[in-house]
């Protein structure tokens, strides 16, 4: 069954650089270019190679397939300023159902100041208003191991000098984790849809076709480099290639650049901090000879994922205050070089993870800092090759007693 995903995976992989060389008759005929914009502060500093990448919220703009790969719920806000003082803004929500379950819902402006009509004289008429919204839902699933696909719907609205438009485009990704130690490959379809209408002119998406593959090198696993071949309907085909490195998961520096046949330096940079693991600011920075420079600035508030089925209180208030328990069931997932964990979910709490070597005395805890999601990603500990793994619950500064440990055996 693996074997066999793997090998239609990589045939969608290999098929759609191909297919996109037959779009190019459609060269220029695209609009709603928003749809096709690097809101993500994180993927614009790397160009926009993030299809293979796609391990966060923002997955959801460039392969919704990556949506499994978010490990807690969150909520973020980003800003660009463009060429023309066009300002691109963006609100991002996303939730962990579950360990192969992951959503986020994207909201999306462009707007710009107004222009000033004139009429055939060349004298000033009324101003005329130029934005385009959209709102986008995303959603990526498990179907297998290492395996997981993703859907995307978007609901569109723009507005052009008196004019208007709206309509539905879809998103589809894939996202495989090779078995191959830090790589996996990722590919997307976006805006699949009809034409739409601007009183009686017709107008296509940006259909963008995405392939990309990702690696962490093992014995670097600060560092994530990725290379996307990217075609879209109104564009030659082009590679982003982008990397990122990180300090201590503190700070991150990213960089990248869009190789095009006519132009092959088309640079970006940009860095993030990371603060305790549930605050983080993003910043891009890129410069166009022709339309100047775009800075983009985010940041994402990280939340603990909320009860979906929360205990009705009892009405008798002098009940005494349950006591703090652990989660009842620790489950694994091992992988090339990393583990996964999830756990049940104890309402109102954080938590602690801990180790210990079997036969040994001592728990040792793995995280810094309290978690607030059940599920959490470790890397594999070259030392321990079978070790017991338990979670504490963690609520005002307390601990309860350990769960029911798990044997987790390295090979």
């Amino acid at each position: 069954m693996k074997l066999t995903v793997l090998l239609l995976f990589s045939l969608c992989v290999l098929l759609l650089p191909v297919q996109a060389q037959t779009i190019s008759s459609s060269s220029g005929t695209a609009s709603m270019l928003l749809l096709r914009s690097d809101l993500s502060p994180r993927a614009a500093a790397l160009s926009g190679a993030f299809t293979a990448i796609a391990d966060d919220e923002t997955a959801i703009q460039y392969n919704p397939a990556g949506l499994v790969n978010s490990k807690t719920s969150s909520f973020g806000l980003s800003y660009a300023s463009w060429y023309q003082n066009v300002r691109l803004s963006n609100l991002l929500l996303t939730y962990k159902f579950s360990y192969n379950l992951g959503w986020a819902l994207s909201v999306g402006h462009m707007g710009m100041p107004d222009i000033q009509g004139k009429d055939f004289q060349g004298n000033p008429t009324s101003r005329l208003q130029v934005s385009t919204t959209f709102i986008h839902l995303g959603m990526g699933y498990r179907v297998a191991r290492s395996f997981y696909l993703g859907l995307g719907v978007k609901y569109f609205k723009d507005q052009l000098a008196g004019y208007g438009a709206d309509g539905f485009a879809f998103d589809l990704g894939g996202y495989l984790d090779t078995g191959l130690r830090g790589l996996s490959v990722g590919f997307s379809t976006q805006n699949l849809s009809t034409s739409y209408t601007y009183d009686t002119i017709k107008e296509n998406l940006p259909l963008v076709l995405r392939t990309g593959i990702a690696y962490r090198p093992p014995a670097l696993k600060s560092i994530i480099i990725d290379l996307d071949m990217v075609k879209s309907s109104d564009l030659d085909w082009h590679a982003l290639l982008g990397m990122e490195m990180s300090y201590r998961h503190l700070i991150t520096i990213r960089a990248g650049n869009r190789f095009f046949a006519q132009d092959l330096f088309k640079p970006t940079i940009g860095f993030g901090l990371n603060v305790n693991g549930r605050y983080l600011l993003d910043y891009s920075f890129s410069m166009h000879e022709e339309l100047g420079m775009t800075h983009r600035i985010g940041v994402t508030f990280r939340l603990p994922a909320p009860n979906l089925f929360p205990v009705k209180k009892q009405m008798d208030v002098s009940l005494p205050k349950m006591k703090l328990r652990p989660p009842k069931w620790v489950k694994f997932q091992l992988k090339a070089d990393e583990i996964d964990l999830n756990w049940e979910a104890v309402p109102g709490v954080q938590y602690n993870l801990y180790v210990k070597q079997v036969g040994g005395k001592h728990w040792k805890k793995v995280n810094r800092h309290p978690l607030f999601s059940n599920t959490h990603r470790i890397q594999r500990m070259k030392r321990l090759k079978r070790f017991l793994l338990a979670v504490r619950s963690v609520q005002d500064g307390k601990e309860s007693v350990l769960s029911k440990e798990v044997t987790i055996e390295i090979k």
